[in-house]
């Protein structure tokens, strides 16, 4: 999460820009196609699809970095410190993020070994997140 704090402090701007859109147009495409899952898997896909391998996995570590107390104490446990300025008791919009990307599968075919720790930090996304593996 340091390494992630850094890189967030000096790109902030597009970074909170890009993860802000993505994380409408997920929520949107949920809401639209909440009776029609065939639909929103497809759509899921083509989202999915427009990932670079370093996009996939900075998607991955931002919403932890904003996840909810709950997920920061797995991730303290596993020995990764919280970020800094996070609120114990606020449900911010990446904790939902998490949820989102959980739900949609949306870590489906992402390159697991450039994890900073792959064996460790899987296991912060329930399993459904990474798809049919």
């Amino acid at each position: 999460m340091c390494i992630f704090a850094r890189i967030y402090k000096q790109h902030k701007n597009s970074i909170m820009h890009y993860y802000r859109h993505l994380y409408h147009l997920i929520k949107y495409t949920n809401k639209t196609f909440d009776d029609a899952p065939e639909k929103r898997r497809l759509y899921m896909r083509i989202i999915r699809a427009q990932f670079t391998a370093a996009e996939h996995v900075a998607l991955f570590y931002n919403a932890l970095y904003y996840a909810d107390p709950e997920d920061r104490n797995e991730a303290q446990a596993a020995g990764q410190p919280a970020p800094e300025g996070q609120q114990e008791s606020t449900t911010t919009p990446a904790s939902k993020f998490k949820r989102l990307i959980e739900r949609n599968e949306l870590l489906h075919e992402m390159d697991k070994s450039m994890l900073i720790y792959p064996e460790i930090h899987e296991h912060f996304y329930d399993k459904k997140a990474y798809g049919d593996d």
